[in-house]
């Protein structure tokens, strides 16, 4: 079965060696963008924890060969961007709304997540799990 992995949900897995050994069974993927939004998370100091720059990159390093990766290209992005409104989706949520767009076009039947409620509504063609 085919995962697509949000921020949230790798953030977990850095932390939970049971999830993060879900990400040897099965394919995996997320979006390159994720990796930024991984170090930022880790290096930011928002949730329990503050990583140096360095730690976090050998975290997310160490994660990488585990998923495959895909992107919107620019006509992509624009289209998402143009369908946003008829999700309802404003503001900050156009974040999920493009790891939404993305776990659709990589053909994911899960999108793994710990915030559930930030992909209400956004499903096409899979469901949403949470970590």
């Amino acid at each position: 079965m085919k995962s697509y992995w949000d921020t949230s949900a790798l953030i977990v897995a850095l932390h939970d060696e049971a999830l993060r050994g879900r990400l040897d069974v099965g394919e995996h993927v997320t979006r390159v963008h994720t990796l930024a939004e991984l170090f930022s998370t880790l290096t930011g100091g928002r949730l329990r924890f503050k990583y140096t720059p360095a730690a976090a990159s050998l975290l997310i390093e160490g994660l990488c060969p585990r998923l495959a990766f895909v992107e919107l290209d620019a006509s992509q992005t624009r289209a998402a961007l143009a369908d946003a409104g008829s999700r309802g989706v404003t503001g900050g949520r156009v974040h999920d709304w493009l790891h939404a767009v993305a776990a659709g076009q990589s053909g994911a039947e899960r999108l793994l997540t710990s915030n559930v409620d930030d992909f209400r509504d956004l499903e096409s063609g899979w469901t949403v799990e949470a970590v």
